[in-house]
C-alpha cells in the first residue's frame, strides 16, 4: 500500500501528541522506536530517549508498555571480554603436563593441503607429491591446535614450534586406485577414457610432545 501525504500527516500529528505529553531526556547511543500500527510507520529517534515512550506500542483503544527489541539490539554491544586471568589458565595447563593422569594428546596439523586430526600411533596418507622417502622420520611443523581430555590449546593461526612436536616417519609410497575420467561430446561423438592415479604417501604418527609454556 502507497504511504500518501494525509496518512504521513496524520501519523506525524500522532507523534507530536505523544512527544508534547512525555518528558524528554538525552542519552548516548539510544535507539527509541515508535511504530504506529494504523500508518504501519516506525520513527526510530536516535539520542534520545522518551521516558515512558521508548518501546510502546499505540493502538486507539489501550496503551501498553512494552521493551522494544529493535531498541535492545541496538543498544547491547556484539562481545565482550571475559573477564580471565591467562597466569592461572597457564598454570592449570601446566600442573596437568606433569601428572600420570594427562591422557592421550590429540592435534590437528596442516599436510600436503589438508587439516588432519592426529593423535599416536596413527596413520595418515598424504596426496599427490611428497618429497621424503621411506624410513625418513620427519617433523610436522604447521600444527594448528592441540589438547587432551581436560583443555585444548588453538593457534593463531598455528602453535610455535617451540611448545608442540609432532612427528611422523614415512612408512610407504605408493600410488592410488586407478580413478576412470571420461570426456563425451554428444554432437561431435567424441568419447574418450582415461586412468589416472595419484601419488601417495603413508605417514605413522610416532609421538606427540607439548612443552611447558612459560
Amino acid at each position: 500500500m502507497a504511504v500518501t501525504g494525509a496518512v504521513l500527516r496524520s501519523a506525524y500529528v500522532q507523534f507530536s501528541r505523544i512527544v508534547s505529553s512525555q518528558s524528554l531526556r538525552s542519552v548516548q547511543k539510544e535507539v527509541a522506536v515508535l511504530r504506529c500500527p494504523r500508518t504501519c510507520i516506525s520513527v526510530h529517534l536516535r539520542h534520545q530517549q522518551f521516558d515512558g515512550v521508548a518501546g510502546r506500542m499505540f493502538s486507539n483503544s489501550s496503551r501498553t508498555t512494552t521493551n522494544s527489541p529493535a531498541a535492545e539490539l541496538s543498544t547491547s554491544p556484539e562481545w565482550s571480554v571475559a573477564g580471565t586471568n591467562s597466569k592461572d589458565i597457564i598454570s592449570k595447563i601446566e600442573s596437568k603436563l606433569g601428572s600420570p593422569d594427562l591422557g592421550r594428546l590429540f592435534a590437528v596439523v596442516h599436510v600436503g593441503g589438508k587439516q588432519r586430526k592426529v593423535t599416536a600411533e596413527d596413520i595418515i596418507i598424504v596426496e599427490h607429491n611428497f618429497p621424503p622417502t621411506v624410513g625418513d622420520k620427519i617433523r610436522l611443523e604447521k600444527v594448528l591446535m592441540v589438547g587432551s581430555k581436560d583443555f585444548t590449546m588453538v593457534g593463531c593461526p598455528m602453535l610455535s614450534r617451540e611448545q608442540v612436536y609432532v612427528e611422523a616417519t614415512v612408512v610407504e609410497k605408493t600410488l592410488s586406485h586407478f580413478k576412470t575420467i571420461f570426456n563425451y561430446v554428444k554432437t561431435k561423438g567424441h568419447r574418450k577414457y582415461k586412468l589416472k592415479r595419484n601419488e601417495q604417501t603413508v605417514l605413522l604418527i610416532n609421538n606427540i610432545q607439548l612443552r611447558q609454556i612459560s
